[in-house]
């Protein structure tokens, strides 16, 4: 088997759009605005639900809003990028455990809420402590959650490039399918 080294990536192409007439793009951010997702037949939530420290619930709505609303030139917002119509809700915890922020989602979710965890976590402490304890707990009851770092949301410059990758993230785990290779091009 040989493999050619000067290939061409532009040559492959992401599919968009639900229509069976996909468009393709080989750039993600431009694709899911101008043509939407590939598939969000799948989605299996009606909301979201942030769930943040009762001291830092500003962090919450901030994030909150710029899920809705988007973020200037750089993110349009979940609903828009998505051609979806979620919710958004920002629930408090008290305590940063695994039970307490459980509990919190398990308490409050209406009907089919997907969980943002908004927790205080080092970059290098992803081995163990909260984001695994966290993750086990969503994924022993059947839950998908999403895990954001609290420093993430603390400087906008950063947070405004980190938004539209998260809500991929996010509308991922919620069953839906944001792109697919274009097998036009295989």
């Amino acid at each position: 088997m040989q493999i050619e080294r000067n290939i061409d990536l532009t040559e492959f192409k992401l599919a968009f759009s639900e229509s069976e007439m996909h468009s393709s793009d080989v750039n993600i951010v431009t694709g899911l605005k101008n043509s939407g997702p590939y598939s969000s037949s799948s989605l299996r939530f009606e909301n979201i639900m942030i769930l943040c420290p009762s001291t830092d619930m500003e962090l919450g709505r901030k994030l909150k809003e710029y899920l809705l609303n988007g973020y200037p030139r750089t993110f349009d917002g979940f609903n828009k990028v998505f051609r979806t119509k979620m919710s958004v809700e920002v629930v408090p915890y008290d305590l940063e455990n695994e039970d307490t922020i459980f509990s919190a989602f398990d308490k409050n979710k209406q009907g089919t809420s997907f969980p943002v965890v908004v927790a205080d976590i080092p970059k290098i402490d992803y081995a163990d402590g909260l984001y695994y304890g966290v993750k086990s707990k969503f994924i022993r009851s059947g839950q998908a959650v999403q895990i954001v770092r609290r420093e993430s949301l603390l400087d906008d410059n950063q947070l405004r490039w980190y938004l539209f990758s998260l809500s991929v993230q996010i509308f991922s785990k919620m069953g839906g399918v944001p792109f697919a290779l274009d097998r036009s091009f295989v």
